[in-house]
């Protein structure tokens, strides 16, 4: 399963399409700037370096590519 992590407005909303426009169901994780949720404990625990957004392939989250 995949779970995206994303915020409207951002980036992350073109990962965003293009799962949805493959097809791929995904789990879609509001990340709100507004409330600075990137910096929130739990979202560094997912993606050390606090960016969005954050894809997560069967639990092992992928957040650049090399």
């Amino acid at each position: 399963m995949l779970a995206l992590n994303f915020s409207p407005g951002s980036s992350s909303m073109a990962v965003h399409i293009a799962l949805h426009e493959i097809g791929t169901e995904f789990e879609r994780q509001l990340v709100s700037f507004t409330k600075r949720e990137q910096h929130s404990p739990g979202y560094l625990a997912v993606n050390p370096e606090g960016k969005v957004p954050t894809l997560l392939i069967a639990g092992l989250a992928r957040w650049r590519l090399r």
